[in-house]
């Protein structure tokens, strides 16, 4: 029963750069902030309301005084230079360049360029190194992660180490 979605990029994007050095209450927090000040409103099938993400043209516009209230911390989105990425261009890349590509975004690192790639993008070769999969491998693969053996899946393998580490922590 294991799900690997397709996101929406600019939300993954935001998302996990938001989710570095956060823990799961305070990134929700920000989002719902981000959303409610900055995003469109908008109404589902029953009619109820939400805020939209705001897109990267609405962040960019705003002043570290208007996203103060979002408590960002000290990355501040309006300061990202998201422009110098063709966010199009990226959803029809094979993993590599796309890694490449995000790379370039501010506050994208490796990490975070390999989550946008596996959750985003659907290149189910991205592995994602967090803290919890960092003390897997050292835990199960002192000599590293087999991931020629697992070529073409290989973040489908880590996601399963990722629930079952932390289900054993549970």
């Amino acid at each position: 029963g294991l799900r690997i979605l397709r996101q929406d990029l600019w939300e993954t994007i935001l998302c996990f750069i938001i989710s570095q050095q956060n823990n799961i209450a305070r990134i929700t927090k920000c989002v719902e902030n981000l959303c409610s000040l900055f995003g469109e409103t908008c109404y589902n099938k029953s009619e109820q309301v939400y805020n939209s993400i705001p897109t990267a043209e609405r962040l960019a516009a705003c002043t570290p005084e208007d996203l103060a209230p979002v408590r960002l911390g000290k990355w501040n989105v309006a300061e990202a230079d998201q422009k110098a990425v063709d966010l199009e261009a990226v959803r029809h890349m094979d993993y590599a360049h796309a890694k490449a590509e995000l790379l370039r975004l501010t506050g994208v690192g490796i990490k975070v360029a390999e989550c946008i790639c596996l959750f985003a993008l659907h290149h189910i070769d991205a592995f994602p190194v967090d803290t919890h999969i960092r003390q897997m491998l050292d835990a199960h693969y002192p000599k590293g992660f087999p991931l020629k053996r697992y070529k073409g899946f290989a973040g489908v393998m880590q996601q399963y180490a990722f629930y079952y580490e932390l289900s054993l922590k549970g």
